[in-house]
């Protein structure tokens, strides 16, 4: 810390003062400088909020339209426990079917986007699900296996082929 010296000031001294006015002077201007760089430093960083707040809300639009929060299901299939089950694009619907269903996969107009939908099942008859007459809403999967099905859990997967214009299916048990 540097040692301070007080002046003292006669009257009629103003070789002194002028030397005070003068050091006054040098501070009040980078008093001055240092106020002009933290309003710049300010602007610089809501700059900078604002931009990554863009970017945040970019990023969110491209992606609302692949990922759809659980309560955008389609009415039908969180209901459906047996027969017709329409899916919509991009869901995730999960059930335990108490008899036959057949699945209703969404006819897609706009090739340029990904679409995908899962579906969660608990199956306590293995017959109530099947690949057999289309019931799996296609007859496209992934690897040309068609999926089987016991009782227990599954993952049934759907994935949208734009090349193709087919959706292809794979199911996956999960013990």
């Amino acid at each position: 810390m540097s040692q301070q010296t007080l002046i003292n000031i006669s009257p009629g001294d103003t070789a002194d003062a002028d030397v005070i006015m003068g050091n006054f002077n040098y501070l009040d201007g980078k008093l001055a400088t240092n106020i002009q760089n933290m309003t710049a430093l300010e602007s610089n960083v809501n700059n900078l909020v604002n931009t990554t707040v863009q970017n945040v809300e970019r990023t969110l639009s491209i992606y609302q339209d692949i990922v759809q929060p659980k309560n955008s299901f389609n009415d039908n299939a969180t209901t459906v426990t047996s027969g017709d089950c329409y899916i919509k694009a991009n869901t995730v619907v999960g059930f335990t079917p108490t008899g036959n269903v057949t699945f209703h996969l969404p006819s897609i107009t706009d090739n340029t986007k990904f679409y995908q939908i899962l579906v969660q099942v608990k199956l306590d008859n293995a017959s109530y699900i099947s690949a057999s007459n289309n019931r799996l809403g296609t007859n496209h999967f992934f690897n040309s296996i068609t999926p089987e099905f016991e009782i227990g859990l599954y993952d049934i997967i759907y994935s949208y082929d734009s090349n193709e214009q087919v959706w292809c299916c794979t199911a996956i048990s999960k013990g």
